[in-house]
Parts: C-alpha cells; structure tokens; sequence
C-alpha cells in the first residue's frame, strides 16, 4: 500500500493502531477490485486482522444495502 493512499471509507475513530493499519490495507485492497472475502495475509497482530475482516464486512454490508 503507498503511503499517500486517501482511504474510500475513513479508519473508525478511537481505533488502535495496529487496527487502523488493517483497516486501511483493505481498504486499499478492495480500492484496487480485491474480493471482499478475501484472506488475510499470515503473520498480522490480532488487532490487525480485526480491522481488516471489519473493513471487508463493511465492504459487504454497503454493497448488500444497493
């Protein structure tokens, strides 16, 4: 992920982080026409992971609602 990316969808406020960081990796990722069931990569702090399954379910709810 570039580090001037703006995010589609802002980090939720009070987020730590390591969560911020996976929030914003899928955001970038489904920027960029990932699958909004996509995998996590291996290795990431728990914190991490939980942004990035939040991100993605976000992902899943709005296009659910059209």
């Amino acid at each position: 992920m570039r580090t001037n990316y703006t995010p589609t969808m802002p980090v939720p406020n009070d987020s730590s982080t390591h969560y911020g960081n996976g929030w914003l990796y899928a955001d970038w990722y489904l920027s960029k026409g990932g699958a909004e069931d996509a995998n996590s990569p291996d290795g990431w702090h728990e914190e991490k992971y939980e942004g990035w399954w939040d991100r993605l379910a976000e992902a899943k709810r709005v296009s659910c609602s059209h």
